[in-house]
């Protein structure tokens, strides 16, 4: 006979856990139908899986030609990118020969200069100071790419040197007339040299 206590007993609830699937708080995936993905396909069976699976290449060879289509973009994006890059720094480097270009004559000057031989010490003391001067921007113009072309006792190099005299039958450079100079490789004005047997002539080039 049940007592007053089993009544007040709940009656055994079902096994949530074991009704419910476990899906950790996310939605459970629903296989959508034909008719939702907008395909029809025939009754027969045979025939539906052999559409599904004509349907499924003419899908990945669309994915596969996309694909392709996307990296090519990228390609060209990145072409793109480096041809901007390197375009700027052509402009860059322009803009430095430019200004280069006009400070030649003042090393030039420098050079001249240089050369002149005197004994008087107020000559001599401002010398000293014209040497630092031209060290000071002759240091900031190679920082920038400038470059001394090589002449007495060089080959003669008809792309970096231009020839003023002969002496002799020679093919080395014996003597340097005006300094020739490169900017990050390029030649940006040759050097003037005299060329002709190293024995002819002692080798005389600018101060």
């Amino acid at each position: 006979m049940p007592t007053d206590h089993d009544a007040e007993l709940p009656a055994t609830a079902p096994d949530a856990a074991a009704s419910e699937p476990d899906t950790h708080g996310e939605a459970p995936f629903l296989t959508p139908t034909p008719e939702e993905l907008g395909i029809e396909l025939p009754d027969d069976r045979d025939e539906a899986f052999d559409e599904l699976l004509r349907l499924l290449a003419d899908a990945r060879h669309e994915a596969a030609a996309e694909r392709d289509h996307a990296l090519r973009a990228l390609a060209e994006l990145d072409n793109v990118r480096k041809r901007a890059l390197r375009e700027a720094a052509e402009v860059r480097q322009r803009a430095a020969e430019g200004v280069i270009t006009q400070l030649l004559p003042v090393l030039d000057s420098f050079d001249a200069g240089f050369a002149v031989d005197t004994d008087h010490p107020d000559a001599l003391a401002l010398a000293d100071g014209f040497r630092g001067v031209h060290a000071q921007l002759l240091g900031v113009l190679e920082a920038a790419g400038l470059a001394r072309i090589p002449t007495v006792g060089e080959p003669f190099d008809p792309a970096v040197h231009e020839a003023v005299s002969m002496v002799g039958d020679g093919d080395r450079v014996i003597a340097e007339m005006r300094r020739g100079y490169t900017l990050a490789g390029k030649v940006l004005r040759p050097a003037s040299v005299v060329v002709g047997d190293a024995e002819a002539a002692g080798g005389n080039e600018v101060a």
